[in-house]
């Protein structure tokens, strides 16, 4: 009796699944795909060690990529093969899955391998360095660089705004003390007037002004800071200082130098 040709059936899939929209490596066939993606799938499932770089250098592709076509894969095959019970919790496990990387990631600083070891040790998905990596980064764009208010309310914070540098890059920042949340980041090409004038004025536009501002002596951040804001209470220089933050009031851990003696003296002036 002649086996059944599988290209001969339909399977129903409970979610719909994208092709893909372009192909960059026509030698990279569905055949050659399937074979990658079910390679990759077997040893992460079974933790075997150097499958994923063996693969990487053998058809000149990025480790990132082959993560990919393993997840598909497994996706698709949960569809198919595991039990309507177990299928209508996938949801929920997922999500467990990512409360716990973020936690660990933004609450725990623990590092992309560090998270991966955690979560594989409780048994959670996404649990591999390219999918945390991964979902980390699809997240990350999902959220807004700055935070805002409801429509038609004015909220006052205290801001701390500063700089700091990735790959020689100035990411400038501007955090509330008082709750540690990140009001906005952003990646900027210079940390002149210009660029620090556009991060407030993005601030003000969702309905976040300034009661106590602290910055440092920064040209950029000094001469970009709105008019309105000439009127609140300013403190400098204690960014660059080891500070407790403790419900919202800044405390030095040593002495001032006279440097910032002499701006708080003019501050109280």
């Amino acid at each position: 009796m002649p086996l059944a040709n599988p290209a001969d059936f339909q399977f129903p899939l409970e979610e719909p699944f994208c092709g893909r929209l372009f192909t960059r490596r026509p030698d990279l066939t569905n055949d050659i795909r399937l074979l990658i993606g079910t390679n990759a799938l077997h040893a992460l499932l079974n933790g075997v060690w150097g499958t994923i770089t063996r693969l990487a250098d053998e058809y000149g592709i990025s480790r990132t990529f082959i993560y990919a076509l393993a997840n598909k894969l497994k996706k698709v095959g949960q569809l198919l093969f595991e039990e309507s019970t177990v299928a209508t919790h996938a949801p929920s496990l997922r999500e467990q899955a990512l409360e716990r990387m973020l936690s660990l990631r933004l609450e725990c600083a623990s590092s992309i391998g560090a998270t991966s070891t955690v979560m594989t040790r409780f048994g959670l998905e996404l649990s591999s360095t390219g999918s945390i990596s991964q979902s980390l980064s699809q997240i990350g764009g999902l959220l807004p660089m700055t935070v805002s208010t409801e429509p038609g309310i004015i909220q006052y914070l205290v801001f701390a705004s500063d700089e700091i540098f990735s790959k020689n890059f100035p990411i400038l920042i501007t955090v509330d003390p008082c709750s540690s949340a990140i009001l906005r980041m952003e990646l900027a090409d210079s940390r002149n007037a210009d660029d620090w004038k556009n991060h407030f004025e993005c601030l003000m536009g969702n309905g976040l002004k300034t009661m106590y501002l602290v910055f440092d002596d920064g040209i950029g951040s000094v001469q970009a800071m709105p008019r309105p804001w000439a009127v609140c209470v300013k403190q400098t220089l204690i960014m660059r200082l080891p500070i407790d933050w403790e419900a919202g009031v800044i405390a030095l851990k040593q002495p001032p130098t006279p440097r910032l003696k002499r701006n708080m003296r003019q501050q109280e002036n």
